[in-house]
Parts: C-alpha cells; structure tokens; sequence
C-alpha cells in the first residue's frame, strides 16, 4: 500500500465502493468533475495577478 496522497481531481469519478448515498455520490461527481475542470484551467491560463498599487 503506498503512503501517497492520491489528489481530489485525481480521483476515480466512478469509485462506488465508498458507501456514499445515491446523492452524495452524485454531489461527490460534481464536485470532482469541478475541481479536474478547475486544474486544467488553471495550467491553460496564467494566475491573475493584482498589481501592488491596486492596495494603495
């Protein structure tokens, strides 16, 4: 068994062994397709940055 920590957008979508209800595992589905959407957004476009003078 590996010690690694597997990422939330990692995950398999489609693990039913967990014992979740039929709507906490479709609320889990969500919220993983979310979150791997969310991650290739994120290495697609640049982080948006504030500029400093923005504070002032």
């Amino acid at each position: 068994m590996s010690d690694k920590i597997i990422p939330h957008y990692l995950r398999d979508i489609d693990d039913n062994s967990n014992g979740r209800e039929q709507y906490q595992q479709q609320q889990h589905i969500q919220k993983l397709t979310k979150a791997e959407e969310n991650f290739q957004l994120r290495q697609q476009y640049p982080q948006f940055a504030v500029p400093p003078s923005m504070y002032k």
